[in-house]
């Protein structure tokens, strides 16, 4: 059985690849009504849904980790090696995520407007950035801890085995 922290951790993991799929969802859905005008518009969306996708692998990828590998089974190099570059870009995203999210609670403080269509969405999309920001680092700094644990805990039955 589970302990409590990895079953909360798997829990924000499933919220966080849904949030992600959310706002992949939502940037599908508005970007079907424009027209890029230039190839930079176009690449920086193409960026924007990399970066995206990049931020649901690795909390797939943790999910993952927690079912197939946890307590004691220590994964392939090539896994691990993959979930390293995902964990950097990860947090290196999530961290300008926060960024934007404080930006726009500052803007949206500084000075009121009033209600239209236009403001309720952007006041979505910014609840939904911010929850993905937190459980995003939340999740990151869990599987910096998830692996530490699988690797102490292989290490110790190699141990135990080499020793009898």
């Amino acid at each position: 059985m589970l302990p409590f922290k990895w079953k909360i951790f798997r829990i924000v993991n499933y919220a966080y690849v849904a949030g992600v799929a959310a706002l992949i969802i939502i940037l599908l859905y508005w970007a079907g009504g424009l027209r890029f005008s230039n190839r930079q518009d176009f690449l920086f969306f193409l960026l924007f849904i990399t970066c995206a996708l990049c931020l649901m692998t690795n909390g797939s990828l943790n999910v993952y980790l927690l079912e197939k590998c946890y307590p004691d089974k220590y994964p392939s190099r090539v896994f691990l090696i993959t979930n390293t570059i995902l964990l950097i870009l990860s947090v290196l995203i999530l961290l300008f995520l926060v960024f934007i999210a404080g930006w726009g609670i500052y803007e949206e403080v500084r000075r009121p407007r009033q209600y239209n269509r236009y403001i309720m969405q952007g006041r979505l999309l910014l609840l939904l950035v911010s929850t993905i920001s937190l459980t995003g680092l939340y999740s990151c700094c869990f599987q910096l801890h998830l692996r530490r644990v699988i690797r102490r805990n292989h290490l110790a039955i190699l141990n135990n085995f080499l020793e009898s």
